[in-house]
């Protein structure tokens, strides 16, 4: 089955990693290419430090989402998918949301909203 309303109905969100990020208080920009692992570093970092309860483990994944900014990025898209099924997204308006249904609608979280994320 396809997707037929693609304003973030519950089924797909579609995510903006650097606006969630904006968002949630972390730094949002500078962050991508192997030129800036560095930042990636710092960032990973940060985000651990702050989601006690995002448990990696494995050290070879700790490497990853430290170094790789698409693997980053993809934890941080699960994220955003959390915020959208507990409501923690901006919504469409009334007027917004014929026009989202077909155009689509980014799941952008509210600010402030991090530390809600576990329910």
């Amino acid at each position: 089955m396809g997707i037929e309303d693609r304003s973030g109905d519950g089924r797909v969100f579609e995510t903006y990693p650097a606006a969630a990020l904006h968002q949630w208080g972390f730094r949002s920009t500078g962050y991508k290419t192997k030129k800036h692992v560095d930042v990636l570093q710092d960032l990973f970092t940060e985000l651990c430090e702050r989601a006690p309860w995002l448990k990696v483990t494995s050290a070879d994944h700790r490497h990853l989402l430290a170094t790789n900014d698409d693997a980053f990025d993809a934890i941080i898209a699960a994220m955003i998918a959390r915020a959208a099924v507990l409501g923690l997204v901006v919504q469409p308006t009334d007027e917004e949301k014929a026009r989202a249904r077909t155009e689509g609608w980014i799941a952008i979280p509210e600010e402030g909203s991090f530390n809600h994320l576990t329910g």
